[in-house]
């Protein structure tokens, strides 16, 4: 039984060895697709970028960064995950993983901390943040997302009627954080044959920002400070 059980636990071990050799295969294949470079571990202490979603958990981590420019967007992509200590019925400690596919791309904007996200959606951000939601003309929009941020002129800027059309079309499995100038577009965990989508989401949502927000918290406009 002994012999059975420790042969048992080195399977296991080689199966999560080989699932993850296959996965960071799949990012580094990814990465040479799109033109990108990459990083098995992160190089560029994303974490400290202070989006809510990355101070979430008992502990967290980044892996399989690809990273570079697409047209004149700067971007990254990678996995994030953060974990929860908890106790089963027994007393044993153990941990629950929450795990996402995440891109971090550059804004022409300084812009106040603000999350968009589908109403119970997966990251949670706006209800972790705590800010007060914002209400905007259309009730649809307003049913199936939350808007939170910590200047309501901002989020008025920032969600116009085009920016509204483009989150209803294409905003049910996304999680949106902007702060300072960089947008955090953040997803479930998905396959390294999918981050296509993913750059492809990112780069939509920038084109999206309207040109007021641009201009009013554009970085050399001092406007966001004011």
């Amino acid at each position: 039984m002994i012999v059975l059980a420790i042969a048992v636990v080195v399977m296991i071990a080689l199966a999560s060895w080989w699932l993850r050799e296959q996965r960071r295969a799949g990012w580094r294949a990814a990465a040479a697709q799109h033109g990108l470079a990459y990083d098995l571990h992160d190089p560029f202490g994303t974490l400290d970028l202070g989006f809510r979603l990355f101070g979430m958990g008992d502990g967290n981590g980044i892996e399989n960064v690809i990273h570079g420019t697409l047209g004149d967007l700067h971007v990254r992509v990678f996995d994030f995950w953060y974990w929860v200590r908890r106790s089963d019925s027994k007393g044993m400690s153990h941990r629950d993983y929450e795990r996402f596919c995440c891109a971090v791309v550059q804004v022409p904007l300084r812009s106040p901390h603000t999350a968009i996200e589908r109403e119970n959606l997966l990251t949670r951000l706006a209800d972790a943040i705590g800010f007060r939601d914002q209400e905007f003309e259309s009730e649809e929009f307003n049913r199936r997302f939350q808007v939170s941020a910590t200047d309501a002129r901002f989020a008025s800027y920032l969600i116009d009627a085009r920016m509204m059309e483009w989150l209803m079309a294409n905003g049910d499995d996304l999680g949106i954080e902007l702060l300072d100038d960089a947008a955090l577009v953040a997803t479930g965990k998905m396959s390294p044959t999918a981050i296509g989508w993913l750059l492809d989401r990112a780069a939509d949502f920038c084109a999206q920002i309207p040109r007021v927000a641009r201009d009013v918290y554009g970085a050399s406009s001092g406007a966001a400070d004011a």
